[in-house]
């Protein structure tokens, strides 16, 4: 259980590996829309999927952080769905959180029920109260939908998500597909930020104070990075660093395409992100590329071709 200032009540159970995130910046709607999800009758799902590097995680922590405030009594779970052992990491620490040990399958053996089950069947019991739980990065929906490797026939992780009345549930994806997968129509399409909210980004987290003189500069500079979260926080992170202008990134940046993936390729400090993952925008697009290449090969085929004629050097 852990505890805000600012907030008068502590939440039954809290266990969100995140602080609030210092710099978020729009996104009103979006967090409005999952407050009503998560105020509404329980038993539903609600999906946030987007291009890799649009802040999906962002906003869902964000709207975490909104929710436990105007609702101080609902036990709240995060869960990184990165891999099907990152998952049943994240369901072994709600269990020790909430003091479930391991008991007998009832069956008169000494088998031990799964922990994943324990979780499941404590959530669905209503006597428990209101709780949310967020499922973090579902990008690979053979991790949720895929048959488990223990080869015992049906059981798959998705099958340990709890349903009750007093509880959702929030994904996170790169994906439409898996987004309807996992949530139907009840989905959330984040795309970049626009052009006000980029600019917020950027006067937030740049040390040395853009003039005004630099309007147009700060217009390529966004545009170049497609006005994309991470693209524009990682660029800056690079620019305070190594205390060089907007001008001069974007110098180097349009130098060659060789620097330009070096710059996209530089990790940062980020405390809203998993310490096991790189945060760089180029490996996160990477991995989005080849999510896309498993799935739908025609689409992987298309996009190459286009990178090849409408190439610009950037």
């Amino acid at each position: 259980m852990s505890f805000d200032a600012d907030i008068g009540t502590a939440p039954s159970s809290w266990l969100v590996p995140f602080p609030r995130p210092r710099f978020f910046v729009g996104r009103k709607a979006q967090v409005e829309q999952i407050n009503a999800h998560v105020s509404a009758d329980g038993g539903q799902r609600l999906a946030i999927y987007g291009l890799g590097g649009c802040g999906k995680t962002a906003l869902a922590l964000e709207s975490v952080y909104h929710a436990r405030r105007l609702h101080p009594r609902h036990a709240i779970f995060w869960v990184s769905a990165v891999s099907r052992d990152s998952f049943e990491e994240g369901y072994q620490q709600i269990a020790s959180l909430l003091g479930i040990v391991s008991v007998a399958d009832g069956n008169g053996g000494d088998k031990k029920m799964d922990v994943k089950q324990q979780v499941k069947e404590r959530l669905n019991d209503e006597s428990f109260g209101p709780w949310l739980l967020i499922v973090d990065n579902a990008d690979d929906a053979d991790v949720l939908l895929g048959p488990s490797e223990k080869r015992s026939g049906t059981v798959q992780l998705i099958d340990y998500l709890p349903v009750s009345s007093k509880g959702s549930i929030l994904f996170t994806t790169r994906t439409r597909a898996t987004a309807i997968k996992l949530a139907e129509s009840n989905v959330i399409a984040l795309s970049q930020l626009d052009k006000a909210e980029a600019e917020e980004v950027l006067d937030m987290r740049l040390l040395n104070q853009k003039q005004p003189h630099e309007q147009e500069t700060v217009a390529e500079f966004l545009e170049m990075l497609s006005y994309l979260a991470l693209a524009i926080v990682q660029a800056v992170a690079y620019i305070n660093t190594n205390d060089i202008t907007l001008a001069e990134y974007i110098r180097r940046y349009r130098s060659s395409e060789k620097d330009a993936i070096e710059l996209l390729s530089e990790d940062f400090e980020d405390h809203g992100r998993y310490r096991s993952m790189e945060n760089s925008i180029a490996t996160t697009w990477f991995m989005s590329f080849e999510e896309i290449q498993k799935h739908n090969p025609a689409a992987v085929d298309c996009l190459s071709f286009m990178a090849c004629v409408a190439h610009n050097g950037t």
